[in-house]
């Protein structure tokens, strides 16, 4: 039962990682500033030029 719940939890954490990324470059695609997603999100501006240049790369 720990295992299931512990799997469940790692896909989880996946699945939002990645939606989060998502956002942020749907966010940036509509104009908004680095700056004002990273406040959105409550990290920093570095955190977010980092995730968006991460989704960019993995895009084909």
């Amino acid at each position: 039962m720990v295992e299931l719940i512990s799997a469940n939890m790692a896909t989880l954490e996946t699945a939002g990682a990645e939606f989060r990324a998502a956002e942020a470059l749907a966010l940036r695609a509509h104009g908004l500033t680095i700056e004002a997603i990273a406040d959105l999100f409550g990290v920093t501006r570095q955190r977010i030029s980092a995730l968006l240049k991460q989704k960019t790369a993995a895009q084909p």
